[in-house]
């Protein structure tokens, strides 16, 4: 029970902040033992933060659904003219354009990333690599770039080369946006809104998985500790990163990830 508590703090501080969820819980089983049920675990985890997601940008969501099923005549001139002329029908475009990579990377290379979590040290190294991203965002400038089909697939495949455990996906899709020079606040958003299909998909899977192999009581209960924890820490996390994204202060993330990836990264190897 304590540890899926502490599983669901990391998992809502690290979801949404550019640390990478994934890497802390591969590190943080690797200490205590392992899981075997580590997958799981973190697909119910991912699925609290999804629903903080949700709770804080509630109304944007709502305008994208409107906004879709708005549409009167499937005339290729109707949509162009719609997508050109309405945010939110583009956003929802978008969101659809930038899903496909991650959709892709993770029906081939799954047995790859399993593996992966399985291996700290590589973890830590991947860790590592997130934070010099991160700090390469602090030369990218802000250029207004409005967010198209070109750049949400860009950052959709930031976005797939996310699914390995210390690679941060909101660290590589803000960081993303940032270097094409969509503005901070698009940028951040876009990142949150993309993550909602891959997180559904993902859980969809894994509770049909749960409904077949069967789960008890037990595992439950710690499921739904760890589950409220990671909701709190996580709206928490949002607010945090879309001030900080806006600021100008999203490279600040890269000290964090740079000390965490170099200790692990010792640890595992050497000690």
């Amino acid at each position: 029970m304590i540890n899926s508590l502490i599983s669901g703090l990391i998992q809502g501080l690290t979801e949404f902040l550019p640390v990478s969820s994934s890497g802390h819980l591969a590190i943080f089983e690797a200490l205590v033992g392992g899981n075997n049920n580590s997958l799981i675990n973190e697909v119910f985890l991912h699925f609290a933060t999804l629903i903080a997601l949700l709770v804080v940008f509630w109304k944007d969501f709502l305008n994208i659904i409107v906004s879709v099923f708005d549409i009167k005549i499937l005339k290729r001139d109707y949509l162009k003219n719609k997508f050109q002329k309405e945010y939110n029908f583009r956003l929802a475009v978008a969101i659809i354009v930038g899903s496909i990579p991650a959709g892709i990377s993770g029906f081939f290379i799954e047995d790859i990333v399993v593996k992966a979590f399985n291996k700290p040290e590589l973890v830590s190294i991947f860790l590592i690599f997130t934070g010099i991203v991160l700090y390469l965002t602090k030369i990218s400038g802000e250029k207004n770039i409005n967010l198209g089909i070109k750049e949400s697939f860009i950052v959709g495949i930031c976005q797939a080369l996310a699914v390995f455990p210390g690679i941060s996906r909101s660290g590589l899709t803000i960081s993303g946006g940032l270097f094409l020079g969509l503005p901070r606040e698009t940028a951040v958003k876009f990142s949150f809104f993309l993550s909602v299909p891959v997180i559904l998909g993902v859980t969809f899977k894994e509770v049909l998985n749960l409904f077949y192999q069967g789960i008890s009581s037990i595992e439950v209960l710690n499921l739904s500790g760890g589950f409220v924890i990671a909701f709190i820490s996580g709206y928490w996390a949002i607010k945090v990163l879309m001030k900080m994204t806006i600021d100008g202060k999203f490279h600040l993330f890269s000290i964090y990830c740079f000390i965490v990836g170099l200790i692990s990264l010792y640890y595992f190897a050497f000690c």
